[in-house]
């Protein structure tokens, strides 16, 4: 599914979602239309693939959409206009000969969100993205993956908190709150 279908799937569950009768759980199973509705198409600047997310917020202020470079974009979901896009910095390293080497990014994960007690400065999410060294030269370096940390509140901008280098590959979606074990099989 291409970036502009799964934006307007998302745009008709929007829409589906946000006409249930007041007090009633958007969490409803959803009516099957036989003609989608969109509401908006905007198009962001970097392509998702599989594993990525377009996912709204527990509070359904932003709409976050990860994509295979490792971006993460920052959309209104109401009106679908783009506010902002983080991507993280490439990796280098020394080769040990006074050379570079590049490293690959990619993200191929989803979000999850730790929402604060009404308190817009406690809540944030977190998602992955994974490197692996380019060079055939071995000096010893592995694949690693780093866990982001991004605010979320009421700004347009997406703001890092953190960043946290892990080694070896995270797949799936990252959980908050759980301890991760990491075994490095030889």
């Amino acid at each position: 599914m291409n970036c502009i279908t799964s934006l307007l799937a998302l745009a008709t569950t929007i829409l589906l979602t946000t006409q249930q009768p007041q007090g009633v759980s958007a969490l409803l199973p959803l009516d099957h239309l036989t003609t989608p509705t969109p509401l908006w198409n905007q198009g962001i600047q970097s392509k998702p693939g599989n594993g990525n997310v377009v996912q709204i917020s527990p509070d359904d202020q932003w709409l976050y959409v990860t994509a295979a470079d490792g971006s993460l974009s920052k959309l209104d979901p109401a009106a679908g206009s783009f506010h902002d896009v983080y991507t993280p910095e490439r990796r280098t390293s020394n080769d040990g000969d006074g050379g570079v080497i590049e490293w690959a990014m990619m993200g191929l994960g989803g979000i999850s969100f730790y929402m604060g007690d009404d308190n817009d400065d406690d809540s944030y999410l977190v998602y992955w993205v994974f490197d692996i060294p380019t060079s055939s030269v071995d000096v010893g370096l592995r694949p690693g993956s780093r866990v982001i940390a991004v605010r979320h509140d009421s700004s347009k901008e997406i703001e890092v908190l953190w960043t946290k280098v892990v080694p070896g590959i995270i797949e799936g979606t990252p959980v908050i709150g759980y301890v991760y074990l990491f075994f490095r099989g030889e």
